[in-house]
Order: structure tokens, then sequence, then C-alpha cells
């Protein structure tokens, strides 16, 4: 099985802290990386991915997805260390070493098991678009055949949406 690094980097650059996983081959030309492992392909893949979704839900930001990676100096965009699919931006150095234990976390468990979870994980999703539900010909009213379901708020009044029953109110009561 081909064997491949996972390398957590950790950097205080122009635009402040960052945090960046790469997967590279076992042969590759070496980079300086706060924490380094080497796993199968497909289960370093899988971490990747995991610690990937971890820093999504820390709340760290994706360079490429806030557009710090435009703010960058040439020179670190040029590096290749900084990628910006990959590269988080972070509050400090405490994350590395977070996302450390974490990816320690996860490579404790049984080679095997995490294989196998690896496996089932990077799956790819079927493509298999959602069947059209066939409507009866008595059933078309405005939409026709193939109906999407119902559809709600095309009302451009609030009485379309809520019929109201107008009654007429009685003069108030004088005493």
């Amino acid at each position: 099985m081909k064997k491949a690094k996972l390398c957590l980097s950790y950097g205080e650059i122009s635009i402040g802290p960052v945090i960046n996983l790469r997967i590279r081959d076992d042969d590759g030309p070496p980079y300086t990386a706060f924490y380094e492992i080497t796993l199968s392909y497909l289960t370093a893949m899988f971490v990747e991915q995991v610690m990937i979704w971890w820093l999504h839900l820390r709340g760290d930001t994706e360079l490429a997805a806030s557009g710090l990676y435009k703010r960058m100096k040439d020179s670190e965009k040029l590096s290749g260390l900084w990628p910006p699919y990959s590269t988080f931006s972070t509050s400090g150095e405490a994350i590395a070493i977070e996302g450390n234990l974490h990816i320690a976390k996860i490579v404790a468990t049984d080679p095997k098991a995490l294989y196998m979870q690896s496996m089932s994980f990077l799956t790819p999703l079927p493509n298999s678009p959602t069947p059209k539900q066939y409507v009866f010909a008595s059933d078309y009213g405005k939409r026709g055949r193939y109906d999407p379901g119902p559809v709600f708020g095309w009302g451009t009044q609030l009485s379309d949406l809520y019929p109201i029953e107008l009654e007429e109110m009685a003069p108030p009561e004088t005493i």
C-alpha cells in the first residue's frame, strides 16, 4: 500500500497566523512541518478531510473562502507552503497543538478499522437525480404534468396567502 505523509504546518505570515494541512509522497521534498505522520495514502486523505471539517466547525476561516489569500505577499504565494484550499487563518499556535492532538487521537485507533472507515467515508455519493413525480391529468392545476410539489409564498398580496372575510363593522354603540 502506498504511503504518504500528512503534514500539519503552522506559520505567522503577513496576514497573521495560519495552519495548513498537506499530503505529500513519502519520498517527496521535505518541508518544515509542525507535525507530520506517515500513513497509507487513503487514510491520510481521510484524516485530512476530518481535520478540514474540524477546522471549519471551530470557526477558523479557509483562505480561499475568506479572500485572505489575495492579501498575501507574492513571495508567500510562490513558496507553495500555503495553498488556499487547505490553509486556515487561526488565532495562534494553540490551534496547531490542538490539531496535532486531534490527529494523534484519530490515528490511535486500530489501523484496519481506520482503513475501513476511510474507505466508507471517501466513497463518492451516487449521482442519481430525484425522479420526476407523475401527476394525473385531473390534478394538473396550473403547474403542469410534472408537479414539483406545493409552492408557498407566491402571492403578491397578503390576502392571497391568508384569505380574509370582509365583515362590515357595526358602528360603536353610544351610551
